[in-house]
């Protein structure tokens, strides 16, 4: 397992797995919540692909040179505060050339991890299939995600309209287990 998260306000949880198909599908199966509550649990399946390989992978597709690996942050410039989102991003090519998507998308993927090596992304994958980004990132609040976001160079240039984010507040599921816990404990007191 890679990160476990429940999605603030709603009934959801995410889960990010490293797992063969055949084998997620039994571990689902033998998840205690879909032993007890089985028909009432909806999962949604994405394959998803680490972004630094689709990144090196898109610069060959535009034509590009190899990738440069981001630089280090700073000393002292880590994000061990603040809040957890889910961000969600999903591009369109709509009117532009494929070469010209790939050249644009190519740029952003470069600023995409030298975001991750600075902190505040904290995992970043591309979703197989399709034109569509998820990542979680800690920021300091909503204000600081938004400037975040309208600062990136995608949403500088001609992919800038092509852009759409939905974007979730997330908890970490251990803090969330230890909120439900404390609630039941306190209701058998």
């Amino acid at each position: 397992m890679v990160d476990l998260f429940k999605v603030v306000g709603e009934r959801r949880i995410l889960a990010v797995v490293e797992v063969p198909p055949d084998k997620l599908d039994q571990l689902s199966f033998d998840l205690p919540i879909m032993q007890e509550m089985g028909g009432t649990v909806d999962l949604e399946v994405s394959p998803l692909q680490p972004y630094a390989a689709f990144a090196a992978d898109l610069r060959g597709l535009a034509g590009l040179g190899p990738l440069d690996p981001p630089s280090p942050a700073p000393t002292g410039k880590g994000n061990g505060g603040g809040e957890l989102f889910w961000v969600d991003c999903e591009l369109s090519q709509e009117g532009l050339s494929q070469a010209a998507f790939f050249e644009l998308w190519a740029a952003q993927a470069e600023a995409t991890l030298q975001s991750a090596a600075d902190g505040w992304v904290e995992h970043v994958w591309k979703v197989a299939g399709q034109h569509r980004v998820v990542s979680v990132v800690r920021v300091r609040d909503a204000g600081d995600l938004d400037r975040r976001l309208f600062n990136l160079p995608a949403a500088k240039s001609s992919l800038g309209p092509n852009l759409n984010f939905t974007v979730k507040a997330l908890r970490r599921y251990e803090a969330f287990a230890a909120d439900v816990q404390e609630r039941l404990e306190e209701e058998e007191a």
